[in-house]
């Protein structure tokens, strides 16, 4: 759980948040003078932090004075209570875990800083939205389809300094195929990212795909079509 309250980058921490080997992930929390909340989006699926009102004091904002992880981690919590209660309709034949919500929770995050899990960020920003989506992949635990990026299909004049790209789409960990043959061998293994970058030679044909994993044990995957694309001369 981190918070967010940085009036220099609204994305980033300040003073109030926790960072470190234990983090999962991390929700918004507190305003600061650029609105920082709103700037990096909230758990909801609209991204937008709602106006908040005090109870006792109608003038002070609870936006502003109630921050940190105090406010972050009952972000999270409200996050996963829906998770439970949407688990029959959405899972019916599943119920949910401890370890389950933890993993839905990380396979569902916004990715920050440095790409898959880091000290700062963990897994990224909790969202609503992708967490549901998450849930509701069938069978249960199953990532989501592989979505291709960049190159495009059957680019050409490639530069010869480029990176890979595919969506998270409720995956943590890939297995990247890479070469100048089809099918591509594989090159990396258990790969946090969705880009991985490249150094190329000239009028050379190379072919990609990425197979995703679930976080569910026993873990499923999912495979993308072998793209092809050409470097320039």
């Amino acid at each position: 759980r981190r918070s967010i309250w940085n009036d220099d980058d609204p994305c980033l921490g300040g003073n109030s948040s926790a960072t470190g080997t234990a983090l999962d992930v991390m929700a918004p929390a507190g305003c600061g003078a650029n609105d920082a909340a709103s700037q990096c989006g909230a758990v909801g699926a609209d991204g937008v932090w709602p106006p908040s009102v005090n109870a006792i004091n109608p003038t002070w904002d609870t936006c502003e004075g109630f921050y940190g992880t105090s406010s972050a981690t009952p972000q999270v919590a409200g996050v996963t209570s829906l998770m439970l209660a949407l688990n029959p309709t959405l899972q019916p034949t599943h119920t949910l875990t401890h370890d389950d919500v933890a993993c839905l929770l990380k396979a569902g995050a916004d990715d920050l800083g440095t790409q898959g899990w880091d000290s700062e960020f963990g897994w990224g920003r909790v969202s609503m939205a992708q967490t549901f989506g998450c849930l509701a992949l069938t069978p249960f635990g199953r990532p989501g389809d592989v979505d291709l990026v960049s190159p495009g299909v059957d680019a050409v004049d490639q530069d010869y300094d480029i990176s890979l790209q595919w969506n998270k789409n409720c995956s943590l960990k890939y297995d990247v195929f890479f070469g100048d043959t089809d099918p591509p061998p594989q090159v990396v293994s258990d790969y946090q990212g969705t880009t991985y970058p490249l150094t190329l030679i000239p009028l050379t044909t190379y072919y990609w795909k990425i197979k995703a994993y679930g976080c569910v044990p026993p873990l499923q995957s999912t495979e993308s079509e072998i793209r092809h694309f050409t470097t320039k001369s």
